[in-house]
Order: structure tokens, then C-alpha cells, then sequence
């Protein structure tokens, strides 16, 4: 179920009913998805961000929670995971409109970092860039994924 920043449920069809309300070259949709890891399963959060000079929309932003049973068996899964929902979500607002402007936030560290995710980098990279979105962004400029989605990834 997405949500408003407020908190406040709402449905797919009131954030894409949006789109049409965006200037050509005067927006950005940016997507990110983080996930958590609990006990007993793990939780994927998946954020749409409308940055547009629009002053109906000025700076909006959507946010699901999908709760998942069971582990990912590898942090590439989860990672894997994450970044499919994102595309899957740009793959929705595409159908809608695809002049759109849009970003996808990764939550990896960047190639040359030494954290755990920096090896898979260059790898999700490329799956979004094959899906035809060329704006892609990791750690640290990835705040849709590791700042907007990460805050709803915290609760099971």
C-alpha cells in the first residue's frame, strides 16, 4: 500500500494522476528502494520523490513498505532485490508518460569504497542503465534510497 510523506495512505492511481500535471524538462522522479533485514523475514521500502517547479507539486514524495517472509540468501540478493523494485516502479510511471524525467537511487557504496555493497556497484549500475534509465546514482548521492526509503525500512 503507498503512502503520502504524511503518512497517509493512498493509491497508485492519485500519484500517477500526477504525471500529466509535469512540465517536459522542468522535473525529476526520483525512485529508491532500501531493505532491512529482521528476525524473521526482511522489509523492502520503495520511495517516489516529484522534485518539479510545479507549484502543485513543488516537492512530493510516495513511499511502499512490502514485508517479505523468510531471508534473501545472500546480501546480492537483497541488493539484487532492491534495485528491481525500483526499475519495476520507473517501469509503471514510464507506461503512464515516457517523456519523464527520472533518477534511480541505488543503495550501494560506489566501486572503489570498501564496503560490502561496493562490489556489486557496477553490476546494478548496468541493469538499470539496460532498462534504459540513464540517470543512476549510488553512495553518497543516492538519498532516495539510503535517506527517503531507508527511514521506512527501520519498522517490521
Amino acid at each position: 500500500m503507498w503512502k503520502k510523506g504524511s503518512s497517509e495512505s493512498t493509491t497508485w492511481d492519485e500519484i500517477s494522476s500526477l504525471i500529466p500535471t509535469l512540465s517536459r524538462g522542468d522535473h525529476e522522479i526520483v525512485i529508491g528502494s532500501d531493505s532491512q533485514p529482521f528476525r524473521d523475514g526482511f522489509v523492502v521500502a520503495t520511495a517516489i520523490c516529484f522534485l518539479s517547479s510545479e507549484r502543485s507539486i513543488d516537492r512530493k514524495f510516495f513511499y511502499e513498505r512490502v514485508k517479505h517472509r523468510g531471508r534473501p540468501d545472500s546480501l546480492y540478493e537483497r541488493i539484487y532485490l532492491e534495485t528491481i523494485t525500483s526499475i519495476e516502479t520507473a517501469q509503471r510511471l514510464r507506461a503512464i508518460s515516457e517523456d519523464l524525467n527520472i533518477s534511480i537511487h541505488l543503495d550501494v557504496s560506489p566501486s572503489e569504497s570498501r564496503n560490502r555493497t561496493a562490489i556489486y556497484a557496477s553490476t546494478m549500475v548496468s541493469i538499470v542503465r539496460g532498462y534504459g534509465i540513464r540517470n543512476v546514482e549510488v553512495k553518497p548521492d543516492s538519498w532516495g534510497a539510503s535517506s527517503v526509503a531507508d527511514r521506512y525500512t527501520k519498522t517490521w
